[in-house]
């Protein structure tokens, strides 16, 4: 009894971390096929028909894949979009609305009269489930391509990447139930496709740290200079889909820490110190699942151990990139320290000098 006790833990163990597999492209060697053979999602970055390929994109692969990552509690999303998985679109208008909505493709040589219309009314149902009532139906031609499938897929307005990785997991969710709604035999691609929110639209009440000036610039070079560097690993791809080799420098990250890029207000230091308090209460829940890992690796053979090995290099490296995120933010909270410091002294100054000017003008004035 006590060797099938030994045998079986072991394998339940492995089972219920089943859920840190991982669909990743870059740095795991899952290519487009993901981790388990689980195809990632594909997310489309709308730019506009108008693009004038001059401006920043509102959002790069890094940032998407960065925000479908762990969770709170260091759980992996399976089937998360991969570097590999997002794609730029600049032939697609952008929607003016800042709603959710649906976009679903036909063939018109199949779908014709009370077919079609069967098709859009159940088609148009499928939204409501979830609340949307923008559909957006789209002909496409089969005969060029017999072998394309017609898609069904969410269209999402983008407001940070804070309320993206807010919503990651619904959307996910929302995302797979819509691309499996249609043909069952050949069932489209999950896809997300994202594009910008114009200021006026945006809703209030949104993370205080979502825009902080410079955040995502000042994560890509501190881990371009961090890792990119002396050890020789530069452009190196974390597993997670974060960029390892942006060269930022240093000279950004201390130009980025005044006055908002754009307007943006600067974050305070009870931004920042929920900020930290926040990842170091994620990494928390990161440790327990590093622990649990490698006591179940402690039980295995090398040569049964390679997933539970690929997802412990995932969960360690979610780790890192939030230990090093919270020294950024400490390094932010100094400086906003000592700019009020100075602040301080320079009013003190002032006082100073007034007080001795008035001093002077005093002795002077006497008889």
């Amino acid at each position: 009894m006590k060797r099938f006790l030994k045998l079986a833990c072991p394998l339940l163990c492995v089972f219920s971390l089943g859920g840190f597999a991982h669909a990743q492209g870059g740095g795991m060697g899952g290519g487009m096929g993901g981790f388990g053979g689980m195809q990632p999602m594909e997310v489309v970055v709308l730019l506009g028909d108008n693009y004038d390929f001059q401006s920043q994109p509102f959002v790069n692969a890094q940032e998407i894949v960065r925000a479908f990552g762990p969770d709170d509690n260091g759980m992996l999303l399976q089937g998360a979009p991969t570097l590999e998985s997002v794609r730029v679109d600049v032939t697609s208008p952008i929607p003016e609305s800042a709603q959710r909505s649906l976009v679903a493709e036909y063939f018109p040589s199949k779908l014709e009269g009370p077919a079609l219309d069967e098709f859009k009314k159940n088609t148009k149902l499928l939204a409501l489930r979830f609340g949307i009532n923008q559909v957006d139906f789209v002909p496409v031609d089969g005969e060029q391509d017999s072998d394309r499938v017609a898609g069904t897929w969410l269209r999402e307005p983008y407001f940070s990447e804070v309320q993206l990785a807010k919503e990651s997991r619904m959307l996910y969710s929302i995302s797979t139930v819509i691309a499996s709604a249609g043909d069952n035999e050949s069932p489209s691609r999950v896809r997300l496709d994202l594009y910008a929110v114009k200021k006026n639209s945006q809703a209030n009440g949104a993370d205080p740290l979502a825009e902080m000036p410079g955040m995502d610039s000042m994560m890509d070079g501190m881990y371009g200079d961090t890792m990119g560097m002396d050890s020789g690993m530069g452009g190196m791809d974390m597993g997670m889909g974060m960029d390892m080799g942006m060269d930022m420098g240093m000279s950004e990250m201390s130009g980025g820490m005044g006055m908002g890029m754009g307007g943006r207000r600067t974050p305070s230091l009870e931004d920042l110190s929920s900020k930290v308090a926040k990842n170091e209460s994620q990494r928390g829940h990161l440790k327990k699942r590093i622990n649990a890992i490698v006591a179940e690796v402690a039980h295995l053979a090398d040569e049964d151990s390679g997933a539970l090995r690929q997802q412990l290099t995932e969960v360690v490296r979610a780790d890192f990139q939030l230990e090093n995120e919270n020294q950024m933010l400490k390094y932010r909270e100094l400086e906003l320290k000592l700019n009020r410091l100075r602040g301080s002294i320079s009013k003190q100054m002032q006082r100073i000098d007034q007080t001795v000017q008035q001093r002077v003008e005093s002795l002077l004035s006497q008889p």
